[in-house]
């Protein structure tokens, strides 16, 4: 039952060897995660000037939207550039938050965390969440814009209608009225005539 001293030996050999291999695999795991972080981080920060460009975008296309010197159709192709943009750099946002949080929580899985990790890790994963409700949010608020547009363009087109029907009334009326002069002063022409 007792172990030789080559045996022991050995064995603590390869608890060491063992003990040194993880640690050599956790190294190089916290190696790529930093790596795959600082990745990230360009992301993000080319994404700020993405978004900054995109926000001066959507404010113009908003202003389209409301401009009223503008067809309803350059209105709508507005508004819509604005919910495809807004959609296509949320989703970008959206992406990148989420690695990061992917990325973070692998890493709190791999070491022993402290509660700064553990915090930005929680942090990170709510984030994408908050993304996702602001995207929803922006997303609902462009639709309804969009709808009031629609509506707008409805009862602007409703009002045409109208007013070409009132035009058609009014036509038909003055047509009326100049027949029955021109009968009347053909009758009175006619009646001088035979006098």
């Amino acid at each position: 039952g007792q172990l030789s001293l080559n045996e022991a030996l050995a064995e603590g050999k390869e608890v060491i060897s063992d003990t040194g291999e993880a640690i050599a695999n956790n190294v190089s795991a916290n190696d790529e995660y930093i790596t795959q972080l600082q990745k990230i981080e360009e992301q993000e920060i080319a994404l700020i000037t993405a978004r900054a460009e995109a926000n001066a975008q959507l404010a113009q296309a908003r202003l389209d939207a409301k401009d009223e010197a503008l067809t309803f159709q350059e209105r709508e192709d507005a508004l819509r550039r604005a919910i495809e943009l807004e959609e296509e750099i949320a989703n970008r946002e959206m992406e990148i938050a989420a690695e990061r949080a992917r990325v973070l929580n692998e890493q709190l899985d791999l070491t022993t965390s402290s509660r700064e990790e553990i915090r930005l890790a929680a942090e990170a994963t709510a984030r994408v969440a908050d993304l996702e409700v602001q995207s929803i949010n922006r997303r609902r608020e462009a639709e309804e814009n969009l709808r009031t547009l629609r509506r707008e363009a409805a009862a602007e087109h409703q009002q045409q209608l109208i007013a070409t029907a009132a035009l058609r009334e009014s036509l038909a009326q003055a047509t009326q009225q100049a027949t029955r002069i021109t009968l009347t002063t053909q009758q009175e022409v006619q009646d001088t005539l035979q006098q």
